[in-house]
């Protein structure tokens, strides 16, 4: 059965600003590098007209799969995700977001980035399903919890690598 999870972050900067961190390898480096960890890799794609693809491939983190399956949990299995994020427009842009665990998971969904009253907002609406009879459930709950948690680590991680940026300036 499916789940749905829709998060808002603010950020103190505006869209235009957030945008060109998320379209700049700079910044996905340095995110992946301090998230996501050793075992991470890293692949970005840019297109002429300033989309960037950044695609996140990492081990999947034991400790979050609930224990009641863990006797059943294949090892070396990796979390895929993606990104794709379009250039800004009248201070929106809307990225798309897919990725996976092989043959356990899935998340699709989008974020959309625009101006807020004092900054920016981040919207995500994000489906997460896994198709395994009897624990699908347990699984895409453990999945969303796991994707609940680490936004809260990529906003923070993205709040300061933004004002290093600035007091460089």
């Amino acid at each position: 059965m499916p789940q749905k999870i829709r998060m808002i972050s603010e950020f103190s900067f505006p869209a235009a600003v957030l945008h060109a961190a998320l379209v700049s390898a700079e910044y996905w480096q340095a995110r992946v590098e301090e998230l996501d960890g050793p075992h991470a890799e890293l692949s970005i794609h840019h297109d002429d007209d300033g989309t960037l693809v950044a695609s996140i491939s990492k081990p999947v983190v034991t400790e979050r799969i609930p224990p009641r399956l863990l006797r059943f949990w294949p090892s070396g299995l990796r979390l895929d995700y993606s990104e794709h994020w379009p250039p800004l427009v009248d201070g929106v842009a809307r990225a798309e977001i897919s990725g996976g665990i092989a043959s356990v998971g899935s998340l699709t969904g989008i974020c959309e980035l625009s101006d807020g009253a004092t900054g920016c907002l981040s919207e995500y609406s994000v489906t997460v399903e896994s198709g395994i009879p009897m624990a699908g459930k347990l699984i895409a709950g453990a999945f969303a919890k796991g994707i609940i948690e680490d936004s809260g680590a990529v906003d923070a991680f993205t709040e300061r690598w933004l004002r290093m940026r600035q007091e460089r300036v």
